[in-house]
């Protein structure tokens, strides 16, 4: 279990984008620092850190899979 942000999100399998295995890991540790979604990071770690609720842009959604796995 962990007991700080970073442990959570490096948690192995709990935010599979860090699985070494996953494809989207390079693409995190590889982020121009001239991209949009870089420059949104420090509103993003303030409304995490703030526990802000911020409008669900997925439709509602709270979870997501691989389009391999078909949901029960």
């Amino acid at each position: 279990m962990g007991t700080t942000i970073k442990d959570v999100c490096l948690k192995s399998y709990q935010f599979s984008c860090w699985n070494f295995n996953n494809v989207n890991r390079n693409k995190l540790l590889n982020l121009s620092t001239n991209s949009e979604l870089y420059d949104n990071i420090p509103q993003v770690v303030e409304q995490v850190l703030n526990e802000t609720r911020v409008e669900n842009t997925q439709q509602g959604s709270t979870h997501y899979h691989a389009r391999s796995i078909q949901p029960k």
